[in-house]
Order: structure tokens, then C-alpha cells, then sequence
């Protein structure tokens, strides 16, 4: 995993930053969620001892030349469960995708259609560029 380091963020900093993006139905709960992933993925980013933080492919097309790579997010939180990332009100913000029809995929995850480059930084990249500009960590995860 590549990290670039970027400083220790806040829940509060992390709440001004998505309140000031004026996303529509984002209710002051999910902004509150949505920070405190924010903030556990950086503090791993960071060197939290006991984090670890994966890219989960949850489906590849059968022919790797077309088609979309489905991944989440993975991430051990600071109690110690395996949680993913699910931030369906940011999606345009972060690069991902929420899905209405069953396709054997989460509804919430990150989809790429790069050919010939790492598939898991062109899917994830959205989210690890929003995270840099809030003042966080970048990262190029690993496939788990």
C-alpha cells in the first residue's frame, strides 16, 4: 500500500469540510457517519497500529479486457469490527456508484473501467483524492 501522509484530522474539521460541499439530503447523522469514516480511514493511513484497510473486489468481468471491477472499501474500525465504506449521499463526490438492479454487488461501492492500469486505484482514486483535499492521507490500497 502506497500512503502519501497528509495530517490528523477531527470529526469537527471533517463535518465543516461536508458542510460546506451543500450535498442535498444529507441529514446532520450522516454527516456525522460520514466523518467518523472519514477520520478512522485517515488515523489507519496514518499508522494506527491495529488498522488495516483493503480494497474488496466483489466482481470482475469474465473477459478482463471489457466490462466494469466492482470494489469496496474495507477497513478495520477503532472498536475492532471489519467495516465498509458506505457513503451513498457523497457518490459524486468520492467517485462511486449506488446501484438499483441486483448484479450480485453491494448497492454502494466503487467501479472501474480502466484497461491496461490497477484497477483498484482508478476505482478508489475519487475517494482518496476527496480525503487529500479535506487535509487527510492519499493512499493506493491492495486488493484483499
Amino acid at each position: 500500500m502506497y500512503v502519501k501522509k497528509g495530517k490528523k484530522l477531527s470529526i469537527e474539521e471533517v463535518k465543516d469540510f461536508l458542510e460546506k460541499k451543500n450535498v442535498s439530503d444529507v441529514t446532520s447523522y450522516d454527516i456525522g457517519e460520514y466523518a467518523r469514516q472519514f477520520v478512522e480511514i485517515n488515523e489507519i493511513l496514518l499508522g494506527e497500529p491495529n488498522g488495516r484497510i483493503y480494497g474488496l473486489c466483489e466482481k470482475c468481468p469474465s473477459n478482463l479486457d471489457r466490462g466494469n471491477h466492482y470494489y469496496s472499501i474495507i477497513y478495520v474500525s477503532s472498536n475492532g469490527t471489519l467495516e465498509s465504506v458506505y457513503m451513498p449521499k457523497l457518490r459524486k463526490l468520492i467517485g462511486a456508484y449506488v446501484q438499483n438492479k441486483r448484479r450480485n454487488i453491494p448497492y454502494f461501492g466503487f467501479k472501474s473501467r480502466a484497461i491496461g492500469m490497477n484497477r483498484l486505484l482508478d476505482a478508489t482514486d475519487g475517494f482518496f483524492d476527496f480525503l487529500r483535499n479535506m487535509g487527510g492521507c492519499y493512499a493506493q490500497i491492495n486488493v484483499w
